[in-house]
């Protein structure tokens, strides 16, 4: 299944100090977390996936990796196959908010209706968790709907990713706001969907080494 109009975001910009370096390039089954993530959603039928990185991460991307530069956004926005891009340098010293204000704000001349915000150190998503958030939040995004916005839950926790109808950015105050939480914080339940799902992986959140479970390889 493809998700038309779509973009996925991810969070890569992260120090890691905890990690002993970088979650984005932990190896995960023979290539990198960010790659593993990139090509989830790419799976799940997420044409486009722009990463906010630090400036460690680009002389680690593989070839088929570009910038997201300005004078290429028309290009991607037309582009019809899967892409993978990304965009900063970020610092890796500035809060994960600075790296959301920087990747939404690359992004917007993409118009895209559906953006999935997902931190690399989440691991790779569920495609059927991706597919499943796109499919309840695009039953109650109409004109008539309040709905912009749409997280997992597993046994009553959120997790990731978070998904954003357009409109979203609109409402939200993600240029102003110090974290995500306070930005989301101006949603009621009608405008924030929460979707519950059997698949305990989206209440991972990797932090130090003994964390990472045995499926992502050497």
């Amino acid at each position: 299944m493809r998700i038309d109009s779509s973009v996925a975001l991810v969070l890569a910009a992260g120090q890691g100090r905890r990690m002993g370096g970088p979650k984005a390039l932990l190896q995960w089954q023979g290539r990198t977390l960010l790659e593993a993530v990139a090509e989830a959603y790419l799976e799940a039928g997420v044409p486009l996936v722009v990463a906010v990185v630090n400036p460690r991460i680009p002389p680690h991307l593989p070839s088929n990796w570009s910038r997201l530069e300005e004078d290429e956004r028309a290009d991607v926005a037309r582009e019809e196959t899967g892409r993978f891009c990304w965009t900063g340098p970020v610092s890796a010293e500035k809060p994960m908010m600075e790296s959301v204000r920087w990747g939404l704000q690359a992004i917007l001349p993409l118009r895209r209706q559906w953006i999935f915000l997902h931190p690399v150190d989440t691991g790779p998503p569920p495609p059927s968790v991706v597919e499943q958030l796109h499919r309840r939040l695009s039953e109650h995004a109409g004109k008539d709907r309040r709905a912009i916005a749409a997280k997992p839950t597993s046994g009553g926790r959120g997790g990731h990713p978070l998904l954003l109808h357009a409109r979203a950015l609109e409402r939200l105050p993600w240029q102003e706001a110090p974290t995500l939480r306070d930005a989301l914080s101006v949603l009621d339940s009608e405008e924030m969907l929460r979707v519950e799902t059997t698949d305990a992986r989206v209440l991972r959140n990797w932090n130090r080494p003994e964390q990472l479970p045995p499926e992502r390889g050497d």
